[in-house]
C-alpha cells in the first residue's frame, strides 16, 4: 500500500515556559506553539486494482473479483484407484454368481430357488466382466507408463555410458510391456465375451493402444542401447 501526505490544519503542539499544568489549569508563564504535522492515507495499488476485471457500467468502469477457473483434476479417480475398485466390483460380481451356481447343488435349498440361481448367476458373471474389462485397461495403462519410464531411464544411463543400469532398466521395460501386452489381450477377449458393449469396447481400445505404446518406447530404448553398446539385447 502506497502512503500519501496530507496537509492538515492539526498539528502537534509544543508547550515552552516556566509555568506547569495541573489538573487542568495553567500556572505559570506557558507559550504554545502548534506545528503542522503530515497526516497519511492509504491509496490502492495499480496492480491490486489489476487483479479485478472490468466489466461495462453506465459512466463508469466498475471492478469484478476474477474467480479462478476450478481445476478439472478435482473429483478425477486416480488409476490406481480405479484399478482396484474395478478389481473389487469384478470380484464381488464373480463371487455372488459362484454363490449363485453352488446352490444349484444344494439340495436344502427349495427347487424354485435352485432354478433361478441358474440366470443369476449368468447375468451376474456377465456383470462382472464390465468391471474386469475395465481393470484391465486401467492395469495396461500402469504398465504402458511404468515401461515408458524404464525405458527412458535406460537410455539416459545408456547416453552416460552406465551399461549395466541401462540393460537392468531395459529388461524391467520389456517385462512390463509384456505384460500390458497379455492385459490388453485379456480386455479383447472379455469385450467380446459381453458382446463388445460398448463400455468394454471402449476398455479393450484402450489397453491395446497401451500396449502398442509400451512396446514402440521399448523398441525405441533398445535401438538406441545397441547403436551405443551392441551387448544390450
Amino acid at each position: 500500500m502506497a502512503e500519501t501526505p496530507e496537509p492538515s490544519a492539526m498539528g502537534d503542539q509544543h508547550n515552552h515556559g516556566p509555568g506547569i499544568f495541573i489538573a487542568g489549569d495553567v500556572i505559570g508563564d506557558v507559550h504554545h506553539h502548534a506545528s503542522p504535522r503530515p497526516t497519511y492515507h492509504r491509496t490502492a495499488r495499480i496492480d491490486e486494482i489489476d487483479e479485478h476485471e472490468s466489466v461495462g457500467g453506465a459512466g463508469r468502469a466498475r471492478r469484478a473479483p476474477v474467480t479462478a477457473e476450478p481445476s478439472r483434476e478435482k473429483g478425477r479417480t486416480g488409476p490406481l484407484k480405479s484399478l482396484i475398485g474395478n478389481a473389487f466390483g469384478a470380484f464381488m460380481l464373480f463371487g455372488m454368481a459362484g454363490y449363485g451356481l453352488a446352490t444349484v447343488f444344494m439340495p436344502t435349498h427349495p427347487t424354485s430357488e435352485r432354478v433361478i440361481s441358474v440366470p443369476l448367476a449368468i447375468g451376474l458373471t456377465l456383470g462382472g466382466l464390465v468391471p474386469l474389462a475395465s481393470s484391465l485397461a486401467v492395469l495396461a495403462e500402469l504398465c504402458a507408463a511404468g515401461a515408458a519410464n524404464a525405458a527412458g531411464s535406460a537410455g539416459g544411463q545408456g547416453r552416460e555410458g552406465r551399461w549395466a543400469a541401462a540393460r537392468l532398466n531395459l529388461r524391467q521395460a520389456r517385462l512390463v510391456a509384456r505384460t500390458a501386452h497379455h492385459s490388453a489381450e485379456l480386455a479383447g477377449l472379455v469385450a467380446a465375451l459381453v458382446g463388445f458393449l460398448a463400455v468394454s469396447r471402449r476398455a479393450a481400445d484402450r489397453a491395446q493402444k497401451a500396449s502398442d505404446r509400451a512396446e514402440s518406447e521399448v523398441a525405441k530404448a533398445c535401438a538406441a542401447l545397441q547403436r551405443s553398446d551392441p551387448a544390450a539385447r
